[in-house]
């Protein structure tokens, strides 16, 4: 099988730290030096050799480049980690991703 690699400027040109993907919903997260993380959806097309890549949305809180993103194992929650020590907790909460808690170090 012959697998053909989408291009896409993931955060502009800035370097992606860190990605996570929730299977069960086909979301992507990446995490980068843009000080921000950015969901996609991935999704195999019909002839199933090329990957179908959306941009859904911009999660904008932290104040400087984000190193970690990772999904809770139900794929509800994501935790992220920003340069100056913050974790923020996010939840989908109506098709939204919105902070449901910081954590500062």
């Amino acid at each position: 099988m012959r697998v053909v690699t989408p291009q896409i400027a993931w955060h502009g040109k800035l370097p992606i730290f860190s990605c996570d993907f929730n299977p069960s919903t086909g979301i992507l997260a990446t995490a980068g030096a843009d000080k921000e993380v950015k969901l996609w959806r991935v999704a195999a097309r019909d002839d199933a050799q090329v990957a179908e890549v959306t941009h859904v949305e911009d999660l904008t809180n932290h104040t400087a480049s984000v190193n970690t993103a990772r999904f809770s194992p139900d794929g509800t929650r994501l935790a992220t980690c920003g340069d100056r020590g913050e974790i923020i907790v996010w939840h989908d909460a109506s098709s939204r991703w919105q902070p449901r808690q910081s954590l500062r170090g």
